[in-house]
C-alpha cells in the first residue's frame, strides 16, 4: 500500500499518467472524458511543485509528459512502413520510420519542455495558486500553437482533437477556434484540479467547472453559422486504391473506375462529385488529355467535378484542387503547405551526403510548387475554396478561403499511407474543426478513406468506413456569414503570447527591484 502511495506522490509517474489520460481519447473516442482527468491530473502535479523547484526539473518533467504523449498519439507513423512512396523496404525502412516517430515526437515534447521551464520561471512573480494555474495554462497553450509554424509544421496533436467527434463539445471552435476549445479543457482540467487538491475553494471550483461546461453544451446545442443561404447535393468518392495500386495502375482503367461511378450517380440530381488527391496519378494540363476526360466525366454525371490532381502551369506542379465542368477546367486550388519528405524533401544536398538512400529518391526528383489564395472557382453561382490534403491541419488556411468568399470547402486528400490505422479519423477531425472554424461545410475525398461530408456545425452528413469503395451523398448547407473565430483571428493563442509575456516582464522588473 505504501507503495502505492509512492508511486501516487511521484511527479514523473503522475505526468506520464496525465499523458495517458489525454492520449488516450485518440484511440477510443468515446473515452473523451479521460482527457478533462488528464488534464486535472497534469495540473495536479505541476501546481504542487515547491516554488524552490529547480527549472531543470520543470524541463525534465514537461519533455517526459509531452514525448509519452505524443509517442502515443503518433503511434500511427509506424504504418508508414514499408516506405513504398520512396521504394524503401526492410531495415532501412522501419529504421526510417521509427526515427521519424521518436523524432516528431522528441520535438513536439521539446517545446513543452520549454513551456515547462517558462512556467518555472514565471510562477515565481506570485505566490497565488490561482495565477499559478493562468501562467501553467497560457504556458501550455503557448506551446501547443509553436506546432504551427515554420515548414515543418505538424498541429495534429491538440488536446481538444478528439472532441471533434461530439459537435456539442467541438462547436465553441467557432468563437475562439480549435485553441480555443484546448484552453477551455485545459481550464476545466485546472478547476477540477483545484476541487480536489485545494478543500477551501471546492465549492467554488467545482461551481465554475459546471459552469464551463453547461456553457459550452449550450452554445454547441443553439449555434448555427447563420440561416442556410442554399444547399448543394455533393458526392465524395473513395476509390480504395492502396498507395502502391494507385500508381502502378493503368491510368486507362483508372479512368474506367471513374466514369462508372459518374454513370452511377447520373440520375440522383448531384450538383457536384468530388475525387481524391492525385486520383488519375499522372499530371493534368489544359488542353490535354486529361483534362478532357474530366470534362467528359462532368458531362457522364451532368454535375461539377472537384478532383485532386497533380496540375501543371507554366511549368511549374501543383499539388491541387481543380474543378472541372463540360468545357473543361474551371479553377483550381493549389496545396498552401506542403509535407516535407513528401511532396519536397528539406536540406536536399545535405541528405545526400548523409543519407544518399533518402537524398536520391527519384519520388524528389521535382519538388511541388506552394499554392497561394484559397479559391478553387466560382459555378454555378457557388464560391469554392480548396484544402489539399493536411491543409486541413491549419486553421489559418480555413479561415483564409472563407474569408475570400468559399462557400463550401473542397478537401480530396490520400490518405493510403495510413491503411487502417486511427490516423484516417484523427484527419477527419482535423477538417471537422476547420468547417467549425470557417463556418464552411467540408467535403473530403480520401483515396482508402475516411472520405466524408461535414456540415458548419461539426456534424457528420454521411461518410464512407476506411478500406471500403463506395460513396457518400448528402445535401450540403452553403454559408457565406463569417464565424466570429473567421473575423477575430487566434485571439486565444495570441492572449496566451500576451499573458507569457506580461508575466516574463513582471518577473525582470521584480528582479531589477530586488537587486
Amino acid at each position: 500500500m505504501q507503495g502505492i502511495r509512492n508511486l501516487v506522490k511521484n511527479k514523473a509517474f503522475c505526468s506520464v499518467f496525465a499523458a495517458l489520460c489525454l492520449a488516450l481519447p485518440f484511440f477510443v473516442p468515446s473515452l473523451f472524458v479521460t482527457s478533462f482527468l488528464g488534464a486535472a491530473l497534469l495540473f495536479c502535479t505541476v501546481l504542487s511543485l515547491d516554488l524552490k523547484t529547480e527549472l531543470r526539473r520543470y524541463f525534465r518533467l514537461g519533455f517526459g509528459f509531452a514525448f509519452v504523449y505524443h509517442l502515443l498519439v503518433y503511434h500511427w507513423l509506424l504504418s508508414l512502413h514499408p516506405l513504398v512512396v520512396a521504394g524503401i523496404d526492410g531495415i532501412l525502412s522501419l529504421l526510417i520510420v521509427v526515427a521519424a516517430w521518436a523524432a516528431a515526437s522528441a520535438l513536439h515534447a521539446l517545446f513543452f519542455a520549454l513551456g515547462f521551464l517558462l512556467f518555472g520561471i514565471l510562477r515565481r512573480v506570485s505566490a497565488r495558486r490561482g495565477v499559478h494555474a493562468l501562467l501553467l495554462l497560457a504556458c501550455l497553450l503557448a506551446a501547443s500553437s509553436l506546432t504551427e509554424f515554420g515548414n515543418l509544421a505538424f498541429p495534429w496533436a491538440r488536446f481538444a482533437l478528439p472532441l471533434a467527434e461530439v459537435p456539442s463539445l467541438a462547436a465553441s471552435a467557432a468563437l475562439f477556434g480549435e485553441i480555443g476549445v484546448d484552453a477551455w479543457l485545459l481550464a476545466l482540467g485546472a478547476l477540477l484540479s483545484f476541487a480536489v487538491t485545494v478543500p477551501s475553494r471546492r465549492t467554488l471550483s467545482a461551481s465554475l467547472a459546471a459552469l464551463l461546461v453547461l456553457a459550452n453544451v449550450l452554445f454547441g446545442v443553439c449555434y448555427r453559422a447563420g440561416e442556410d443561404e442554399a444547399t448543394l447535393r455533393v458526392c465524395t468518392v473513395q476509390t480504395n486504391y492502396g498507395f502502391r495500386e494507385k500508381w502502378e495502375t493503368a491510368p486507362s482503367q483508372i479512368r474506367a473506375d471513374l466514369l462508372s461511378v459518374a454513370s452511377s450517380v447520373k440520375d440522383e440530381g448531384i450538383d457536384l462529385i468530388v475525387f481524391p488527391e492525385s486520383v488519375l496519378a499522372v499530371h493534368v494540363r489544359r488542353g490535354d488529355a486529361n483534362e478532357a476526360f474530366f470534362a467528359e466525366l462532368s458531362e457522364e454525371c451532368d454535375a461539377l467535378v472537384a478532383a485532386g490532381c497533380l496540375y501543371v502551369e507554366d511549368a511549374k506542379t501543383y499539388n491541387a484542387v481543380c474543378l472541372f465542368d463540360s468545357t473543361g477546367l474551371i479553377g483550381y486550388n493549389a496545396k498552401r503547405h506542403l509535407v516535407p519528405f513528401g511532396e519536397y524533401l528539406p536540406w536536399q544536398d545535405v541528405l545526400k551526403i548523409v543519407l544518399p538512400s533518402v537524398g536520391n529518391m527519384d519520388f524528389f526528383a521535382t519538388s511541388l510548387v506552394v499554392g497561394e489564395g484559397g479559391i478553387a472557382a466560382e459555378a454555378m453561382g457557388v464560391t469554392f475554396g480548396g484544402l489539399v490534403c493536411f491543409d486541413t491541419l491549419f486553421s489559418s488556411l480555413a479561415v483564409d478561403s472563407a474569408r475570400a468568399g468559399a462557400q463550401i470547402l473542397l478537401a480530396p486528400t490520400n490518405d493510403a499511407w495510413f491503411k487502417d490505422s486511427v490516423a484516417s479519423r484523427q484527419h477527419l477531425w482535423h477538417g471537422t474543426f476547420r468547417a467549425i472554424e470557417s463556418g464552411r461545410s467540408l467535403v473530403q475525398s480520401a483515396n482508402t478513406g475516411i472520405s466524408a461530408i461535414v456540415d458548419y456545425t461539426g456534424e457528420n452528413l454521411a461518410d464512407v468506413a476506411p478500406l471500403t469503395e463506395g460513396i457518400a451523398v448528402s445535401d450540403v448547407p452553403l454559408s457565406a456569414v463569417q464565424t466570429p473565430f473567421a473575423a477575430a483571428g487566434p485571439l486565444v493563442q495570441y492572449a496566451a503570447w500576451g499573458a507569457v509575456a506580461a508575466a516574463l516582464l513582471l518577473v525582470l522588473l521584480k528582479r531589477r527591484a530586488v537587486k
